[in-house]
């Protein structure tokens, strides 16, 4: 920090790593939603994900957020659509 001789170096309470870890999120889950948008997919959005209409390939989403922000995102899918669940009842 300061007192090794680096004036530049900030330091920031948890409360500013928080808001950024969120500004960041928010911009990249943004980036999904509008490729979804743009593929024709409804989407609704549940905190730091997308549920959507349509499935579309991770990769293809991971190209558009680093084309559009520069980030390098890890997309994970899972199919919760009815044809592929099974319900039991008790």
């Amino acid at each position: 920090g300061i007192a090794h001789g680096m004036p530049n170096v900030r330091t920031w309470d948890n409360s500013t790593k928080w808001q950024i870890y969120f500004q960041l999120e928010r911009l990249v889950v943004d980036q999904m939603d509008q490729f979804f948008k743009l593929s024709g997919a409804r989407t609704f959005r549940i905190h730091d994900c997308l549920v959507s209409d349509l499935a579309i390939e991770e990769s293809l989403i991971a190209d558009h957020i680093k084309r559009n922000t520069g980030y390098v995102a890890n997309i994970e899918s899972k199919d919760y659509s009815l044809a592929n669940a099974s319900l039991e009842f008790h």
